[in-house]
């Protein structure tokens, strides 16, 4: 997955982290966001969208 222009490589060396944990904590923010958004009542398509990107980014590892 891309930060616009920016890979996991380029963000990891920015943060002094491995690429592995960008990973993580890109996952971990995007399961808080689908939780708070099935607070709010937004529909199961737009959160499985968010499951999609997981398996995603478990398969490009």
């Amino acid at each position: 997955m891309n930060y616009g222009e920016y890979t996991y490589n380029e963000i990891a060396e920015e943060l002094g982290v491995s690429r592995e944990r960008v990973r993580q904590i890109e996952l971990k923010a995007l399961k808080k966001l689908a939780s708070r958004f099935r607070q709010l009542g937004y529909d199961e398509a737009f959160l499985r969208d968010i499951e999609t990107i997981d398996s995603y980014t478990q398969d490009k590892r």
